[in-house]
């Protein structure tokens, strides 16, 4: 073969032709057995064009045939990579499902062909996830880059390994009904390809506070483990409060115990279904105030419903529960230790505060 010039698919831009992949190669039998040899070089070819998944990739494979013996080697890189993961919900056969499809009858009894051995693969294909690698779907919106070595040893047919470790470049994470940021993503690939290790910390953007708070993944893909993260350490009460509110839980039991039951209001049932996440809220909490109004915009026990609209603005009502007395409260973050808390109602207010935090 002096030249096998294949076109990949498009994506319908005019611009964009959809990639090569030219091949040579030869084949012939020798000693009664089959040998063959075939070069390919890929040039921004499409290998993926689906509505979740676009991949073009570009590099070079060499793949030979000696007898039962298929050995592939090479590496491609990819150019630019858009994966949508698919929604959990959606209805899927388990694991330990078992098809059977019926068979037509056979007319007459076939002879049984003599059997032959399997073919034998032994593949080593080094990936390059390059710089324009992007995964978006179940709350993760990142990009991914790293170096896999995926290899293949046994009768064809053998599930591939593969081995190496992929980073996170930023991106964000939602969890918590909070949009957070990725600080550090690693996943570990040692073997099987849909089971990789996972170390991940997604933080809460908090410009008021040196507190460093959000959620953890550990373990595998199959079997994860997600906690509450924190730095400096807080217990679990104080973390899940500046993880939802982004300030330091009530100091009161009873404000603590009312927090705790917004928080699995929040958090109850699957992750975005609490009651706040109904209302695009990101806090619905009930607290005990005093008559004089000092632990809040309104005396006595309030109810509060807020939402961050950025990092840096948080607006929120307060309605008193005793009364008809209510207030907009608006916070603006104007640095790490600096913010405005901006207050309109019955007494209105515009305060400059500065935080220092200390043990």
């Amino acid at each position: 073969i002096d030249e096998l010039l294949l076109h990949g698919p498009g994506t319908g831009d005019k611009d964009d032709a959809g990639g090569t992949l030219r091949a040579t190669g030869q084949a012939g039998w020798q000693d009664g057995r089959a040998q063959a040899r075939l070069d390919a070089t890929l040039t921004r070819l499409h290998a993926s064009v689906r509505a979740d998944r676009d991949i073009t990739v570009s590099g070079q494979v060499q793949a030979a045939l000696a007898g039962r013996q298929v050995t592939v080697g090479g590496g491609l890189r990819v150019d630019r990579g858009r994966i949508e993961l698919p929604d959990d919900s959606a209805p899927s056969l388990g694991s330990d499902v078992v098809v059977h499809r019926a068979r037509p009858a056979a007319s007459t009894p076939a002879t049984p062909a003599p059997p032959s051995s399997p073919l034998v693969v032994d593949a080593k294909v080094q990936l390059d996830l390059g710089e324009d690698l992007r995964v978006r779907g179940r709350g993760l919106d990142t990009r991914l880059a790293g170096t896999l070595q995926l290899s293949a040893q046994g009768p064809i047919g053998t599930p591939p390994q593969l081995a190496g470790t992929l980073r996170t470049e930023g991106g964000r994470f939602h969890a918590y009904s909070q949009n957070l940021d990725i600080a550090r993503g690693a996943i570990t690939f040692t073997g099987a390809v849909d089971n990789p290790g996972l170390d991940i910390v997604a933080l809460r953007p908090i410009f008021t506070a040196d507190q460093r708070v959000g959620v953890q993944v550990a373990g595998s893909a199959l079997l994860p483990r997600v906690r509450l993260y924190s730095d400096p350490a807080l217990p679990d009460n104080q973390a899940l409060a500046w993880l939802l509110l982004g300030h330091a839980a009530p100091a009161t039991g009873a404000e603590s115990a009312m927090l705790q039951s917004a928080a699995l209001a929040l958090l109850g049932g699957r992750e975005g279904r609490g009651l706040a996440a109904s209302f695009g809220l990101d806090e619905l909490s009930f607290s005990r105030g005093s008559d004089s109004g000092d632990n809040g915009a309104v005396g006595g026990a309030s109810v509060t419903l807020g939402k961050r609209l950025s990092d840096r603005l948080y607006a929120a009502y307060q309605h008193s529960l005793a009364g008809t007395s209510g207030a907009l409260l608006i916070f603006y973050e104007l640095s790490r230790r600096w913010s405005l808390r901006a207050q309109a109602g019955e007494n209105a207010a515009l305060d400059l505060i500065y935080r220092l935090s200390f043990d």
